[in-house]
């Protein structure tokens, strides 16, 4: 069997340079013909992916972030053949959780020497697919102004700054969301449309979702006054926000459409983009093979 490692050194908290005599040291007594790379610029790992798969490499393993995983799932997809691995050594590792895979790299290589397949679902934004979640509101400007402050702190620090900005300048975006026959104007603080559980590093946005369900879970958070939101905050870590019913609802669906005649961010699985318009959640057409 061939196998490929893609590394992205700048991912997480620079412990990628700890995995290579970890990779090497399993794999030492194994008859496995394997390869370790690194990438060097955005959309790298999903270029790799197509590349070693075009050799006849079987398994791919992303070691990193949830960037990373979606490049290569990306590359993977493309190419309509090859297994994801993942080895979590991102900030976030959010779809990790979801699919219960150990955080320590030493475990999660064990699990791809175990070779339990998952298939899972894949979800898309308009052209971009995503594993995990997918959301406008607060979050993608949290996720924007943490940015702002990673380049003088490091960590949760900067994460607290960007939360904190962005209490202070966020407001409540007028959308039209759509799903089945259903169409509403609703003023909201957070849509985000889940197909794993997790996101922005351990928050439990959708506990109610199975990612090989064929369906879209929703999370919609209405307008609340920030000193409001301050209590109900916390419990997204655990799942709990669910009990706040005047203010939280889920809902599933094969397809959601968000209508916002200002301009709004879009986080996808940590990435953030511009969008004004119609914005469109479906399920991709096909499902991905992961290692678990």
């Amino acid at each position: 069997m061939k196998i490929a490692f893609i590394i992205n050194p700048v991912a997480g908290r620079n412990r990628k340079k700890d995995i290579v005599p970890i990779i090497k040291n399993k794999f030492k007594n194994i008859d496995y013909k394997y390869i370790i790379t690194h990438t060097k610029d955005i959309d790298d790992a999903r270029l790799i992916t197509m590349k070693y798969l075009k050799q006849d490499y079987k398994i791919i393993v992303a070691i990193g972030g949830d960037g990373t995983v979606r490049e290569v799932a990306s590359g993977i997809k493309e190419m309509n053949k090859g297994i994801l691995g993942i080895i979590p050594m991102g900030t976030g590792n959010d779809l990790a959780r979801t699919l219960n895979i150990p955080l320590s790299p030493d475990k999660a290589l064990d699990r791809i020497l175990d070779h339990n397949i998952r298939n899972i679902n894949i979800a898309k934004v308009e052209q971009n697919k995503f594993l995990n979640v997918a959301s406008i509101g607060i979050d993608a400007e949290i996720v924007k102004n943490t940015r702002i402050f990673k380049g003088l702190f490091k960590g949760k620090l900067a994460y607290t700054l960007g939360v904190l900005r962005t209490l202070f300048i966020f407001k409540p975006k007028s959308v039209t969301i759509k799903y089945d026959d259903i169409e509403k104007n609703e003023k909201v603080l957070l849509v985000a449309v889940a197909n794993g559980n997790y996101y922005g590093g351990g928050m439990m946005i959708s506990p109610n979702s199975k990612i090989d369900d064929n369906q879209l879970d929703i999370c919609i958070i209405k307008n609340i006054s920030k000193i409001k939101l301050l209590f109900l905050f916390p419990s997204v870590y655990n799942g709990k926000h669910g009990k706040y019913k005047k203010y939280v609802k889920f809902i599933s669906a094969n397809s959601l459409k968000i209508y916002s005649k200002e301009k709004i961010f879009l986080n996808v699985d940590g990435d953030i983009l511009e969008k004004k318009g119609l914005i469109q959640f479906d399920l991709y057409n096909k499902n991905i093979k992961v290692i678990v």
